[in-house]
């Protein structure tokens, strides 16, 4: 008979699961979001974007989000990974409110996607590292799994949902 270790084994202390969990339900929210956004080409093809303009402003998180990742291990130096993900929060909530104002203008929906992007690069960079500070045990690949799944999973219902 196979020995099942507990679930509270896997974590660092007893707050540790509930913040897990906590984190977890954030993070699918948050992707869940993003995911939504498959929508967005055919609303700027709605609002007569040209082809041109919709790849410009679809591609636009790209830059912003490579800068956020490859940076976030010095901004982490200065800040906790939890103010980092508040803050990379807050970016992506402007960039989508911006984003909901700004689909007559071109310029300004790439500024709101790039700042999404600058918003999902810095978070998943904390996240991941705050993740792996409540994790402890022989159980930290699979749990770390788990919470690195809040991130493609929403791709399932985002299209439903929006």
């Amino acid at each position: 008979m196979r020995y099942v270790l507990p679930m509270t084994s896997a974590f660092a202390n007893n707050s540790s699961q509930r913040y897990f969990s906590l984190l977890c339900l954030v993070t699918f929210l948050g992707s869940l979001s993003l995911s939504t956004l498959i929508f967005l080409s055919a609303l700027l093809n709605e609002e007569g974007y040209s082809q041109q303009a919709i790849g410009s402003v679809l591609s636009a998180p790209l830059i912003p989000t490579l800068i956020a990742l490859f940076s976030a291990g010095a901004v982490l130096q200065r800040i906790s990974c939890i103010r980092l993900m508040i803050i990379s929060q807050a970016l992506m909530i402007l960039g989508f409110i911006g984003l909901e104002y700004a689909l007559s203008s071109i310029p300004l929906s790439t500024i709101f996607r790039g700042l999404i992007g600058f918003g999902s690069g810095f978070y998943f960079s904390a996240s991941m590292i705050y993740i792996r500070s409540l994790l402890s045990g022989p159980r930290i690949i699979y749990f770390f799994g788990i919470y690195a799944s809040m991130f493609p999973l929403p791709n399932a219902f985002g299209p439903i949902v929006a």
